[in-house]
């Protein structure tokens, strides 16, 4: 291996890695918004989406809570909801 390349060809790899990284999460994330669309959310996150809609729905008119349709930005707030509460009991 030629330890003399230059910096910006393994700064291009890098790049080229969370670029590839995160397109492979984008499709991770619409694969399980896709499977709560069909199959409902998991029994750990049902507590918590069916207590915010109960809040939201106090709150406002708007209607829409744990029933019915749910749009895919929807969705995505309430798993990222999740995981920044989840995380916060993660070990350290």
């Amino acid at each position: 291996m030629n330890l003399k390349r230059p910096l910006f060809f393994f700064s291009f790899l890098q790049i080229e890695i969370m670029h590839e990284a995160a397109r492979y999460i984008d499709q991770l994330q619409n694969n399980l918004v896709c499977h709560i669309r069909t199959h409902g959310y998991p029994e750990k996150m049902r507590k918590e989406v069916v207590a915010k809609d109960r809040v939201n729905n106090n709150n406002s008119n708007s209607g829409g809570g744990g029933g019915g349709f749910e749009d895919s930005d929807s969705i995505k707030k309430n798993l990222d909801s999740y995981i920044a509460s989840s995380s916060k009991s993660w070990p350290k």
